[in-house]
C-alpha cells in the first residue's frame, strides 16, 4: 500500500520567543495551527497563550511511503 502524507509548519509566537510546530497531516493549514495552539495551551500560561499569534509557514512536497 502507498501512503503519500504531506509535512505542514505553523509558528506560534509569543513575546520575543517563538515555536515552529511540524505536523504530518492530510488536513493541511488547520491542522498545523491547531497543533501549535494545542502546543501553546500544555506549555505556555494562559495569560501567554491570550498574547501569542499563530502562523501557517507552509508545507512540504507530497512524500510516498511504500
Amino acid at each position: 500500500m502507498i501512503n503519500i502524507y504531506v509535512y505542514h509548519w505553523a509558528l506560534i509566537e509569543y513575546g520575543e520567543k517563538s515555536y515552529v510546530q511540524v505536523v504530518k497531516t492530510t488536513k493541511g493549514e488547520i491542522a498545523a495551527e491547531e497543533a501549535a495552539w494545542n502546543w501553546g495551551r500544555r506549555n505556555l500560561s494562559p495569560d501567554t497563550v491570550r498574547r501569542a499569534t499563530v502562523r501557517y509557514l507552509g508545507q512540504s512536497e507530497p512524500l510516498t511511503r511504500h
